[in-house]
C-alpha cells in the first residue's frame, strides 16, 4: 500500500499553525491544539482528526529524531470541501510504505491509522519533512 490521492488544490484558511518542543508532550499538547476547532467540525469528525494528528506526530517523535532536541510543527487548514493536517520535522524523511502488521503487534500501525481516516496522505521533502492527510467535510 502507498499513500492516497494528491494534495487538494483548494484554497484554504489557516485555522492552527503552531510549532511544538520535541518531547514527550508534543502529541497532547498537539491533539489540545485541535479544541480551538469545536465550531468548524462535527464532534466525530474532530475526534477523527485527534487520532490523525496523534499518529502524525507520535511518528514524528519515534523516527526523525526529534525527540528532546528538535521541532514538530503543526498545521491545520480548512477549505469549503476538506480539512488539511500538516506535521513538519527535520527529519531525514521516508518513502511512505504500509507494511500490514501482524495481528499480535503492539505498534506499528500509525500509518494504517492516517490511511484509514484520511481521504488523501502523503509525504513532501525540501529541508524538512511534512506528513499531510486530508479528510472530506
Amino acid at each position: 500500500m502507498s499513500p492516497v490521492g494528491s494534495p487538494s488544490s483548494r484554497t484554504e484558511s489557516i485555522l492552527i499553525d503552531e510549532r511544538f518542543p520535541g518531547s514527550l508532550k508534543a502529541a497532547g499538547e498537539a491533539r489540545r491544539q485541535l479544541s480551538s476547532l469545536r465550531s468548524v467540525l462535527e464532534p466525530q469528525r474532530l475526534d477523527e482528526l485527534r487520532i490523525l494528528v496523534n499518529e502524525l506526530v507520535t511518528n514524528s517523535l519515534r523516527h526523525a529524531g526529534t525527540l528532546s532536541s528538535g521541532w514538530i510543527g503543526l498545521r491545520v487548514g480548512a477549505s469549503p470541501h476538506a480539512i488539511r493536517v500538516e506535521v513538519t520535522d527535520q527529519g531525514p524523511g521516508f518513502l511512505p510504505e504500509l507494511v500490514a502488521p501482524e495481528f499480535e503487534q503492539t505498534s506499528g500501525r500509525g500509518l494504517f491509522l492516517v490511511q484509514a481516516l484520511s481521504d488523501r496522505w502523503g509525504v513532501s521533502r525540501n529541508d524538512e519533512t511534512t506528513v499531510w492527510a486530508e479528510m472530506d467535510l
